[in-house]
């Protein structure tokens, strides 16, 4: 019976074990982001001779906070602060209040003029945020049929992208604007019984397309 009891509570808790130790790995995962970022700014801050004293100190502040967390840490992967999951949420709160005092810092070496985005963070958010125009361009292109024109100026004026983000965005998204003529021309021929020549014309003048492609969408239309 007793060997049966110690089974069972073996069973309820190791699950409960495996997934504080997850959180410790994810916890380990993101301490060392935030450390690493604090490594940059260390670096820039004692790069610099003359540094103002407020923000020296705050720099020593967050060094004396990073190295707490890590001792915690450390000692949670040995198992030398009890149970394991009783000490994860304190210690991401920790971190997480030291991500927030790094986001403080940063600002305050903005202002001094010690700290700029690297033209790396920069390309990544313009990369992403291509990405994402691209996205969006190609899923109007497939459902309205729209000319490239049209699809950059709604980009601008509905979802607020960039101009020259959607610019670049339609010359590099995938989409048969031949096709889109088509179908838009179809759709007007059935719904509004318009004459080619008055097709051809709209197509142009209020959708946008090219003469070339107008000529493609009358050339194939039934």
């Amino acid at each position: 019976m007793k060997r049966l009891l110690v089974l069972i509570v073996a069973m309820l808790l190791v699950p409960n074990l495996v997934k504080a130790e997850e959180e410790l790995e994810d916890l380990l995962t993101k301490f060392e982001v935030v450390s690493g970022t604090f490594d940059e700014y260390y670096e820039i801050v004692t790069s610099f001779d003359d540094v103002s004293e407020v923000i020296e100190d705050e720099m020593y502040i967050i060094d004396d906070k990073i190295l707490t967390i890590e001792d915690d840490l450390y000692l949670l992967e040995n198992n030398e602060l009890g149970r394991l999951d009783e000490r994860l949420e304190l210690i991401e709160s920790e971190i997480d209040l030291l991500q927030k005092r790094l986001e403080l810092f940063e600002y305050s070496l903005t202002l001094v003029g010690l700290y700029e985005e690297s033209d790396q963070d920069n390309s990544e958010v313009s990369n992403r945020e291509l990405s994402n125009t691209i996205s969006k361009a190609e899923e109007w292109s497939e459902l309205l049929f729209w000319s490239k024109v049209s699809i950059a100026e709604r980009l601008v004026e509905i979802e607020k992208f960039p101009e020259d983000i959607a610019n670049q965005a339609v010359e590099e998204m995938n989409a048969d604007f031949n096709d889109n003529a088509l179908n838009t021309a179809r759709n007007w021929s059935d719904l509004l019984n318009w004459s080619n020549a008055t097709i051809w014309e709209n197509l142009q003048e209020v959708e946008g397309f090219t003469e070339e492609e107008a000529d493609y969408a009358i050339e194939n239309l039934e």
